[in-house]
């Protein structure tokens, strides 16, 4: 039986002028030839010092990556999930991951991080999206749902927050 190839999915959280591309750490060839990486979100924006998207080792659990589409030029952030992983592992690194995600479109977007007493719910809502979008890419892939495409393409989804 022939392995077919997990997708990057888009997702657009609309309120936010950036993207979150989920995929997985088995999707890394395909998401150089998509994306362009960066160090930060500002370089992504600003297209300066672009480079290869480097995971350092097959033991990663998840890494979440600042990036640029080489065809659109749309900015976001890519979660890739290592999916050989134990299953324990997976539900401690969906929302680390997410976390960084949220992060990175505060920063990108300067907009402050407030803590409880403040009331973070703008800030624990977007993480909660995150975390809800990377789950629901498990879930599909898992259950070999939408995994029949072909190398280099991203789907586009739109789910409001």
């Amino acid at each position: 039986m022939k392995k077919t190839k997990a997708k990057i999915v888009a997702y657009d959280p609309e309120i936010y002028p950036v993207y979150l591309y989920v995929g997985t750490v088995e999707c890394l060839n395909e998401a150089n030839k998509l994306f362009d990486g960066y160090d930060t979100m500002q370089d992504a924006s600003n297209d300066q010092n672009p480079g290869d998207i480097v995971v350092s080792n097959d033991n990663v659990d998840g890494v979440t990556v600042c990036v640029r589409e080489k065809k659109t030029g749309a900015v976001g952030l890519l979660v890739l999930i290592n999916t050989k992983l134990a299953k324990e592992t997976v539900s401690e690194v969906v929302p680390h991951e997410s976390v960084h995600v949220a992060d990175g479109i505060f920063d990108y977007l300067g907009i402050v991080k407030s803590n409880y007493e403040a009331g973070n719910e703008h800030y624990a809502y977007l993480v909660g999206w995150v975390a809800g979008r990377i789950s629901n890419y498990l879930i599909n892939y898992t259950n070999k749902e939408n995994n029949n495409g072909t190398d280099n393409e991203i789907w586009r989804i739109s789910i409001e927050i």
